[in-house]
């Protein structure tokens, strides 16, 4: 007789697929979760709890892995739907922090050359989970061999970009430090080209999160440097630019690596490449913002919600492709911002696609509220620049306050980016019923920056625009609205 499986309340599952040369895995338990949170989640009794939004999928499985590079997974387990939400908690002797797991979903294809809007299932797509609290190094290469068409019968997995399980409470929390909105000298950085050259730094450290948290480092000349440098110069607080897990082959132009790293693919994992030890990425940024904690460095981190990796679906050949990392063979429609006739992908940030935030209660408001409240909660850090950030408003008919009400990170610094290519929106967060008095919406202007730098060199010859570079308006000649001065305090 042929038994469901959803009607076992427990069960035991066996290797599904035996690798050459790897030792036969042992059984895994698995059973229904009451957990209603995303990811891997670590819970009493050796279990592991693994949730995942899927609102259109027929059919998900929980992949796992006991080689770093498989292509198989050596487990298949299947999960529950309850929901838009697909759920499985899972135990056994290789279920620990560490494990490597992916997803698989299945469903209708939607998607064509002429319609590239619509929901994109592919089994043959093995997916990481978009609230991977740690993952391999992700990049195109790593996760396709081949052009991943949209109706590709079989796999072109390249092995890489698994998600793993981490346990967040065996760390040390770095604390917080508090600097008010007036007393901000803010230093932005890239982890990268901050540390390339410095100094009296080993080789293995350049480029890294322990490169920049190391003290004592010298120039040639005698002079403070990295670390020491930061605290010579007075600085309150360091911006650092994107460290979420990001696609370092998705460039602007052919042959161009993202240097940057403003194309996120996990929102809740530091960027592997950044570590001084492979696999070691999680605590060494936690031990980097200790480091300028312990200076009294506020640390804000520059996060990139508006848009995904993912980019849209192209054709090539006649085929549809899609770069499926995570959402976008997951839930395309709920997460992805359509053209007024529900074809295409709109793209407003300039970089393939737009995550859409209007309406009310969305799974994408979840998804980056969580991602926020988790990088104060478990990392430490203290404030958050928002690229592009007028995407997360737009449309929206509690503008941006959906972020700014958020209990979990209260106490944080919100800077808004305050424009995309759709227009200019300068008075963001200051129109429409919302002002200073009732949102705590700061705004970083790039137009700012680059006059601030010309008045730093002497190049700045315009007295109105100095005038209103120091009353914090930046660089509108002709705005009408009024905007938020820095000595405004938040309530």
């Amino acid at each position: 007789m042929k038994m469901a499986w959803k009607s076992l309340p427990l069960m035991l599952l066996l290797i599904v697929i035996q690798l050459p040369g790897i030792a036969v895995a042992q059984s895994i338990e698995s059973a229904a979760s009451d957990n209603v949170e995303y990811g891997s989640r670590i819970e009493d009794g050796g279990w592991i709890h693994f949730g995942l939004y899927s609102p259109a999928a027929s059919e998900v499985n929980l992949f796992l892995f006991t080689v770093p590079n498989s292509k198989s997974p050596s487990h298949v387990i299947p999960m529950q739907k309850k929901g838009d939400d697909w759920r499985i908690k899972i135990r056994g002797p290789e279920v620990k922090p560490g494990l490597f797991y992916m997803y698989q979903a299945k469903g209708a294809r939607e998607l064509s050359p002429a319609r590239q809007y619509g929901t994109m299932f592919n089994e043959q797509y093995p997916l990481s989970d978009p609230y991977a609290f740690q993952t391999q190094g992700v990049s195109y290469s790593r996760i396709f061999a081949a052009t991943p068409f949209a109706d590709n019968p079989t796999s072109v997995y390249a092995g890489g970009g698994k998600s793993i399980v981490y346990d967040h409470s065996r760390d040390l929390f770095p604390g917080h430090v508090r600097i008010n909105p007036e007393d901000l000298i803010i230093y932005e950085l890239h982890i990268q080209d901050y540390t390339a050259r410095l100094d009296g730094l080993p080789k293995e450290q350049r480029g890294t999160f322990v490169g920049l948290s190391q003290g004592g480092l010298k120039t040639p000349g005698g002079l403070a440097a990295g670390l020491d440098h930061l605290s010579e110069l007075g600085v309150t607080a360091v911006e650092l630019m994107p460290v979420m897990e990001f696609d370092e082959e998705t460039g602007n132009a052919p042959g161009q690596l993202n240097h940057w790293g403003y194309m996120t693919t996990n929102f809740f994992a530091p960027e592997a490449r950044y570590a001084a030890k492979l696999g070691n990425e999680v605590v060494e940024l936690k031990q980097l913002i200790k480091a300028l904690h312990d200076r009294g460095i506020a640390v804000f981190l520059d996060v990139v919600y508006n848009h995904t990796a993912e980019g849209k679906p192209w054709v090539e050949g006649g085929r549809l492709a899609t770069k499926c990392f995570n959402l976008l063979c997951l839930a395309l429609p709920q997460v992805y911002h359509p053209t007024p006739d529900n074809r295409f992908i709109t793209e407003n940030t300039g970089a393939g696609n737009d995550v859409d935030f209007s309406g009310g209660a969305r799974y994408t408001k979840r998804l980056a509220t969580d991602s926020l409240s988790m990088w104060y909660t478990v990392y430490g850090v203290d404030g958050f620049r928002f690229d592009l950030a007028r995407i997360l408003a737009d449309g929206s008919s509690d503008a941006a306050d959906w972020v700014d009400n958020d209990p979990h990170f209260a106490a944080a610094h919100l800077h808004a980016e305050p424009w995309d290519l759709a227009g200019q929106w300068y008075d963001f967060m200051d129109n429409f019923g919302w002002n200073f008095s009732n949102n705590r919406w700061a705004k970083w202007l790039g137009k700012y920056r680059d006059q601030s730098r010309r008045f730093s060199i002497s190049e700045l010859r315009d007295r109105r625009a100095l005038k209103r570079l120091i009353e914090g308006y930046g660089s509108i000649a002709d705005a009408s609205a009024l905007q938020r001065r820095p000595n405004r305090r938040a309530r």
